[in-house]
């Protein structure tokens, strides 16, 4: 098999871990928005990416790591905006005259196969994160 063909097959996830990401998907989406369920529901995939990229990469974790480059710097543009927004008006109070993301989310996310669909989304981009 070609190096080519291998990194095609590599980069495509199993059939398991898509039918996991589905079932994960279907559950964590069932809780109410904003229940201390869904809440573990959200945080827990992404203790799990940050282990998995933890030990899959462990010179982020030795002394004297390189610093980030001009690609982790372009996650500053998205990241810093969205960042002083969210703080800005969760210090105002999260009201409907200055509401947070999810806040703003929260009608859209009502329905049960939206919420499944922005569960999955949020796994699907974990594992993304992980895999490039």
């Amino acid at each position: 098999m070609s190096t080519e063909a291998y990194a095609q097959v590599r980069s495509r996830p199993a059939p398991r871990l898509v039918a996991a990401g589905v079932g994960y998907a279907l559950v964590a989406g069932s809780f109410g928005s904003f229940s201390w369920q869904e809440t573990v529901a959200t945080f827990l995939p992404g203790v799990v990416a940050c282990v998995v990229a933890a030990r899959r990469f462990p010179m982020w974790l030795r002394a004297g790591a390189p610093a980030v480059g001009r690609h982790g710097l372009l996650w500053l543009i998205p990241l810093l905006p969205f960042s002083c927004f969210e703080i800005v008006n969760l210090a105002l109070g999260s009201t409907p005259a200055h509401p947070t993301f999810s806040v703003l989310l929260a009608p859209a996310l009502a329905w049960h196969p939206a919420r499944m669909l922005a569960f999955f989304g949020w796994l699907a981009l974990g594992r993304r994160l992980i895999r490039a």
